[in-house]
């Protein structure tokens, strides 16, 4: 019974340990804080206002938070219905890579150093989707009319 459930599981429990430890020392470094220095450019590029630009920091840390100030904003009139569904296709983004940690310390201790394949070809068949999206920021936001008082720019 060891070899078939106590040992695996020790290696799960190491794996999810060993992720969380890292999360927290990232948090720790407040490097999360920095990610608000990746969200400017793109927000300001695509014309959008600075609660999206709030909101795609915070999607790389919770995706649901992310969305609820997203619905927020909606919600009191800061954020049109076009501005909100592509700061949502904006924001998936970083709430697809979020994920991918979890996923990895997951796998990690069960299968071992596939893993690291197995993630690198789930980014990789997901790079069509990302491409798809961005070429429609591109093509869509520059329409976009937000005076400079609200923009990111």
């Amino acid at each position: 019974m060891w070899t078939g459930l106590g040992w695996p599981l020790i290696r799960l429990l190491l794996g999810l340990a060993v992720g969380l430890l890292i999360a927290n020392i990232l948090e720790a470094l407040r490097w999360t804080r920095r990610l608000s220095a990746v969200a400017a450019p793109l927000v300001r590029s695509a014309h959008l206002r600075e609660e999206v630009g709030a909101a795609f920091a915070l999607a790389f840390v919770s995706p649901a938070a992310a969305n609820g100030l997203l619905a927020q904003s909606h919600d009191s009139g800061q954020l049109s219905d076009r501005e909100l569904t592509l700061a949502n296709l904006l924001n998936s983004l970083p709430a697809c890579l979020v994920h991918t940690p979890t996923l990895f310390f997951l796998i990690w201790p069960v299968i071992g150093t596939p893993a690291v394949l197995y993630v690198g070809l789930t980014l990789l068949a997901s790079a069509p989707r990302f491409m798809r999206r961005g070429g429609v920021l591109c093509a869509v936001c520059p329409s976009l009319s937000v005076s400079p008082r609200q923009c990111m720019c």
